[in-house]
C-alpha cells in the first residue's frame, strides 16, 4: 500500500549523481554528499528559499526529508520531454545508521520521489532591495548559494541591486572548494569583495588566486556594519533581515528597505523554515 501511495502520490525521479566531498584531513570522513535527481515528465519551478521533500526507497519508503537546493533547477528538454535536474548539498547527521549517513550507501540509478518545490520564496523580498547581504554557516548556505547562483545566471540585468555581498563562515575549506567555480564567477559579476570567507578552523590567512580565507570566526556585527555604510554612501542605511534557521542568530538589523539580509545557519541542513529537521 505505501508503494501504491509513493507511485500515485509523489514525483518519480532517479539519482543522477552521488559526490562525498571528503574531509582533507580524513578522506574517511565526508564532510558532505552532492545529490542530483532528475525528474522527468515536468518542468518544475524553483525560487531561492524554497526547498524539497525527498524519499528515497533504498534508504526508507517511511522518511522524507527537507532540503534546499545548492543551485538553481535546471531545466532541459530530452527526446520532446521536459527534464528537470534538482542538486543538493547535504551533511550527514546523527547516528551511523540516520538516513543522511547512509545516503552514501545509494547509487546513481537509485528512484527517489520528490514532493515540492515547498516554502516561501526570497524573490519578493530580494527584488525590494537595492543591496542584498547573505551570510551563513556550513551547510546551511545552500539557500544563499542558490540565490547567488541564480544572480550570477541573470547578471544582474533582471534584479535592480546594487551590491551583493555573501558572508560565509566554515570549519574547513571542503565547501568553499566545492562551490569554488560560482564563487569565482560572483567575484567577476558582483565584484572582487562580493564574497568573504572565513575558516574557523584555520590559524592564518590563505590567499589563493582571487579567493582570500580569512582565519578564525567572523565579526558579524563589524562586517555587516561595514555593509550597510557603504550601502548608506553616506547617508543612514538600515536593513530587513530574514532568519532562515530557527536557532542560528547573526546581526541585528532594523526593518528598512534599504538592505536585506538574509542568515542561514547549518542546524537544518540549508532548510530555512523553524523546526525542521534532517
Amino acid at each position: 500500500a505505501v508503494r501504491v501511495w509513493f507511485k500515485y502520490m509523489k514525483t518519480s525521479a532517479r539519482i543522477v549523481q552521488l559526490q562525498s566531498i571528503p574531509l582533507s584531513s580524513d578522506p574517511a570522513c565526508t564532510v558532505a554528499v552532492r545529490l542530483g535527481i532528475r525528474v522527468d515528465g515536468r518542468s518544475a519551478v524553483f525560487r531561492p528559499g524554497q526547498f524539497f521533500l525527498l524519499t528515497i526507497p533504498a534508504l526508507s519508503y517511511l522518511e522524507a526529508h527537507p532540503f534546499s537546493l545548492c543551485l538553481p533547477a535546471e531545466v532541459s528538454t530530452v527526446d520532446g520531454q521536459a527534464t528537470t535536474l534538482l542538486q543538493f548539498a547535504i551533511k550527514p547527521t546523527g547516528q551511523r545508521d540516520s538516513w543522511t549517513q547512509r545516503l552514501v550507501q545509494c547509487a546513481v540509478g537509485d528512484i527517489a520521489y520528490v514532493d515540492g518545490p515547498f516554502g516561501g520564496p526570497f524573490t519578493p523580498q530580494v527584488e525590494d532591495h537595492e543591496h542584498l547581504l547573505l551570510v551563513c554557516g556550513g551547510i546551511g548556505a545552500t539557500p544563499c548559494l542558490a540565490i547567488l547562483a541564480q544572480l550570477v545566471q541573470v547578471q544582474k540585468t533582471v534584479f535592480p541591486w546594487r551590491s551583493v555581498t555573501l558572508l560565509w563562515s566554515c570549519r574547513g575549506r571542503e565547501l568553499f572548494d566545492e562551490f569554488a567555480p560560482l564563487l569565482d564567477q560572483a567575484r567577476v559579476i558582483c565584484g572582487p569583495d562580493s564574497v568573504l570567507l572565513f575558516d574557523t578552523a584555520a590559524e592564518t590567512d590563505v590567499e589563493q588566486d582571487v579567493a582570500v580565507y580569512k582565519a578564525g570566526r567572523p565579526d558579524y556585527t563589524k562586517i555587516v556594519s561595514h555593509c550597510l555604510k557603504s550601502a548608506s554612501r553616506g547617508g543612514v542605511a538600515s536593513a530587513s533581515s530574514v532568519n532562515v534557521t530557527d536557532k542560528y542568530t547573526a546581526v541585528p538589523v532594523s526593518t528598512t528597505s534599504s538592505t536585506l539580509c538574509i542568515e542561514a545557519g547549518e542546524t537544518t541542513n540549508g532548510v530555512y523554515h523553524p523546526g525542521s529537521t534532517s
